[in-house]
């Protein structure tokens, strides 16, 4: 999938207006309100490190049968909550709320995305406010200083309280991106419904089943609609992922998973945060197990370019940072032939590289097999426990002898022919040399690209080595393996029996990339007399 898949987590913001101290046990039942007293909730049980709240929500999305407690309805009145969000954003809302009482401390990222899965919640809350107080008055207080500050859009309110008596409120604020119909969970098949706000770039659907990540068709329409069909087998559970694609980047707006929804998810382990160097390490090392478990070889990492990652993660968090970071290349001082970037967060480095990896897009952005180099980005949170991350997954530019090329091109060229039902094509010295002095010339930016054709026309009639017809075609690619051939008309017209390839590699004309530069003459048969070059059947 290449350096077009990457993977945009946009990073949850967490900030606790008012702390709560250790973890609290409950019990079942509280003294009922006496006229004119204030509304108090019944104690609960919080809940375990690993384990969640309440039952699990069965569907994506959508209303179902949820019920604020009569404590949330009257902090619901006391905040004046002008648009009422989905069930799951409410029920996320309560289970955060009672993570934070439990620990004292707001979740992290990624037990914020465990307890937006559980509530069937497609994304993790843009921002987050939670509030620990004695009573129902405190907590109204807090929240009206909130309320002031503006409290716009389908915010999510959840309240618990501990056996102490004292009160957890939680906010979260869902991310606008993307509006979705309710998708069940224990659906073989169902279609994904939504439509799209304020979203740049072209949006896209990606399955992913076992180790195994596929593209879904998507269909949009000019207002912003979509529709895509999501599949899987009876007992596999799989993971959809609706993302925007732009310029080098894939932000992440939907997870969507099938399958029966987890009862527990791993506890974060509360330590302080770790020294930028050793994130950078648990981020490589994690990607790198993932890359052995699939059968991969390890990715090299490139600290020399860690500071210009670190620099571009600064200037987007001041809002300046630009579609891709600046810089970086490779030790020759080239642009590297293909760049793909992951951005994401965690508690950690390994948490955050491990988050990236459990999007679709993400897994098949680090597990490209044709990588060979990576570069980590890290940066401290502003407030709170945790790190952004951002990945650079590199492929430097091998450049292959013409020689060595044309043997591997001719055969996916006459692969994709069988495929097609054509016969094979033989190779020919001298189409080889004229299609050579081709590409070599317009890589050196002596012929450009628009004059090729009729370059080639002039040349094969002065050497006359074909009879009959004949194609000219072309393309530019960082690897030789990338070449599709379906794709090329001239490739798989079924008179041609004969081919000459021209492969050059390196910088494009310009200062581009470096790429693998392949052009190819086909044509229905060679000439007969003293021109005629040997066939070549490899």
């Amino acid at each position: 999938m290449g350096s077009r898949l990457l993977s945009l987590v946009r990073p949850v913001a967490l900030l606790a207006l008012a702390g709560c101290g250790g973890a609290r046990s409950g019990v079942d039942r509280a003294p009922q309100p006496g006229p004119g007293e204030p509304v108090r909730a019944m104690t609960t049980s919080l809940p375990a490190p690993g384990r969640f709240h309440g039952p699990a929500r069965g569907e994506w999305g959508g209303q179902g049968d949820w019920q604020p407690t009569a404590l949330e309805r009257a902090l619901l009145q006391a905040v004046g909550r002008a648009v009422t969000p989905s069930a799951a954003t409410d029920c996320l809302a309560r289970e955060y709320a009672a993570r934070f009482a439990a620990d004292g401390a707001d979740p992290d990222p990624a037990t914020v995305g465990a307890l937006a899965r559980h509530c069937g919640a497609w994304a993790p809350p843009t921002r987050t406010l939670a509030l620990t107080g004695p009573d129902q008055a405190a907590i109204e207080r807090g929240l009206d200083q909130v309320a002031q500050k503006g409290l716009s859009g389908a915010v999510g309110l959840g309240a618990v309280q501990g056996s102490d008596g004292q009160i957890t409120v939680a906010l979260v604020f869902p991310a606008g991106h993307v509006a979705l119909d309710p998708v069940p969970r224990a659906a073989v098949t169902a279609t994904l419904r939504g439509r799209a706000d304020r979203v740049d770039g072209e949006l896209e659907l990606w399955r992913r089943a076992g180790e195994r990540v596929t593209r879904v068709p998507l269909h949009s329409d000019p207002t912003g609609g979509f529709t895509g069909q999501l599949a899987r087998a009876d007992a596999e559970p799989v993971r959809f992922e609706l993302a925007a694609r732009r310029g080098r980047f894939r932000q992440s707006l939907a997870l969507i998973d099938l399958g029966p929804a987890p009862v527990s998810y791993p506890a974060a382990s509360r330590q302080p945060r770790p020294p930028i160097a050793t994130v950078r390490q648990e981020a490589l090392e994690t990607i790198n197990t993932a890359r052995k478990g699939a059968g991969l070889g390890a990715l090299v990492h490139q600290a020399r370019l860690s500071p210009a990652l670190d620099d571009w993660l600064g200037r987007v968090a001041g809002g300046a940072g630009g579609d891709a970071p600046e810089g970086l290349l490779d030790p020759k001082g080239r642009p590297y032939a293909r760049m793909a970037f992951a951005v994401g967060e965690g508690a950690d480095g390994a948490q955050a590289a491990a988050l990236i990896l459990d999007t679709p897009t993400g897994r098949a952005t680090l597990l490209d097999p044709e990588l060979g180099e990576i570069a980590v980005g890290a940066r401290p949170f502003d407030r709170g426990e945790g790190v952004d991350l951002v990945i650079a997954a590199l492929q430097p530019f091998a450049g292959v002898k013409p020689e060595v090329a044309r043997l591997s091109v001719r055969a996916g060229l006459n692969q994709a022919r069988a495929r097609a039902g054509h016969p094979p094509l033989a190779g020919n010295q001298g189409l080889d040399e004229v299609a050579q002095s081709l590409a070599e010339a317009s890589l050196a930016g002596a012929l450009p690209w628009d004059q090729v054709a009729a370059a080639a026309g002039e040349r094969l009639a002065q050497a006359g080595l074909i009879k009959g017809g004949f194609a000219v075609g072309g393309v530019t690619v960082a690897a030789l393996a990338q070449i599709d051939f379906a794709a090329e008309p001239a490739a798989l017209d079924p008179r041609a029996t004969v081919v000459g390839l021209g492969v050059a590699g390196g910088p494009l004309p310009n200062g581009g990339a470096p790429r693998h530069l392949v052009i190819y003459l086909t044509a229905e048969g060679l000439a007969d007399g003293p021109n005629r070059a040997p066939h070549l059947t490899h």
